[in-house]
Formats: structure tokens, sequence, C-alpha cells
């Protein structure tokens, strides 16, 4: 599911490595804040897999990774992008968008993490309730625009520890 939404972005984007940085980020972060249930177990729990089963996923992530890499490594060669050591840049926007899927809800959605637990005060100056998931994507892939293209980011990623922070 992870891959094939990825993919029906990449389809409808231009050539431009920008663009598709852009496009990559904001449809693999939706993902994983659209079904957050789905994706933590899918990179969580590969250990429970068959061995056929685990052949399968991990050929599906590679696709996945090979795309990014791909944008990564042709965006560099033109000259658009100057990342050094792209498996770590590829490692860091996977781990953007696994976390989202931890901290992220729709503004409006109730908590039924264990943070719950936590009085009011505490839950709101922890995770901030009001992100539309547009925000965060856009966020996100600006984020990972700046990160290839070697430059400090206008705005940093939104923080579930925190609220939002510009500069």
């Amino acid at each position: 599911a992870i891959h094939d939404e990825v993919s029906r972005a990449m389809l409808e984007t231009s050539a431009d490595p920008v663009d598709q940085i852009r496009t990559f980020m904001t449809a693999y972060v939706c993902v994983h804040a659209r079904y957050p249930l789905m994706t933590t177990i899918a990179h969580s729990d590969l250990h429970a897999l068959t061995e056929d089963s685990l052949a399968t996923v991990i050929a599906i992530r590679k696709q996945t990774v090979d795309l990014l890499k791909s944008i990564i490594d042709r965006g560099s060669a033109m000259g658009v992008f100057h990342c050094e050591q792209p498996w770590l840049v590829v490692a860091a926007f996977a781990g953007m968008a696994v976390r989202t899927a931890a901290w992220y809800r729709p503004p409006g959605t109730p908590r039924t993490t264990l943070i719950d637990d936590y009085p009011a005060e505490v839950h709101r100056s922890l995770i901030p309730d009001d992100f539309t998931l547009d925000e965060v994507a856009s966020t996100f892939a600006d984020y990972a625009v700046a990160i290839v293209m070697g430059v400090t980011p206008q705005a940093t990623p939104p923080s579930p520890f925190g609220g939002r922070s510009h500069g």
C-alpha cells in the first residue's frame, strides 16, 4: 500500500527532481498519517512474517527506497541537489514518515494512545491538535527539499514536542 500510494503520486509529477522529492515526501508522509496502524505494523512486525511474505515485503520496500535514491542521485548529478550521503538522507526521510504515524491525528480526532492518560494540559503541550495533514506533509516535503539541496530549511517540521517552530 505504501509503495502503491507513492508510485501513483509520482506518475503525476514533473521530471524536475525538486518536484519529485516534494511529491515523494508528501505521498509518503500522507500514507503514514492516513493509515497509522497499518504502517506502524508494517514497519514494526516484520519478524512475524513467513519467509515468503518477508521476501515480498523486502522487495517492495526496496522498490520504494530505490525510487527515492534514484531521485536524489539524479538531482545530485544535475547539480540541483548537494547530497553527500544519500543513504543517510533516505533513512532520515523514512524516519520522518514513520514517526508521523505515531503522533499525527487529524484535527478534532480523539487520541487513542497511551498519551491520553496524561492530564489535558500536558497532552496539548506534547502533541498539537491543529495540524492538518496537508500542512504536515507540505512542511515535511519542504524540509526534505532543503535537506537534499544542502540548505538550511526555512521552517522546521511540525513537532509533537513543542508545537510549531518556524524560523
